[in-house]
């Protein structure tokens, strides 16, 4: 059975949790499904307020020329610096 994105998230957001963090999980997708990056809230681990799941997934994924076609799924809906970032 294929992984859905939205499992990719889920299982980030578990890790957060079991690592003592806030459980939010995010992941960076290509319009077909291929997986470009998965990370976690990591505000408690790292003790950084910018470390949102997203911006984890975001900095995994690596830089890319452009991001039309790129679809990121999360478990909670980001917040507003968040939404800025995917936007």
């Amino acid at each position: 059975m294929a992984t859905t994105m939205l499992e990719v998230a889920y299982d980030e957001a578990l890790l957060g949790l079991s690592e003592g963090g806030i459980p939010v999980g995010a992941a960076l997708f290509t319009r077909d499904g291929t997986l470009l990056g998965a990370g976690h809230n990591r505000r408690v681990q790292e003790d950084d307020a910018s470390v949102h799941a997203e911006t984890d997934a975001f900095r995994k994924a690596g830089r890319r020329r452009d991001y039309p076609e790129c679809v990121m799924v999360t478990t909670l809906s980001p917040c507003w610096y968040c939404s800025g970032l995917v936007r």
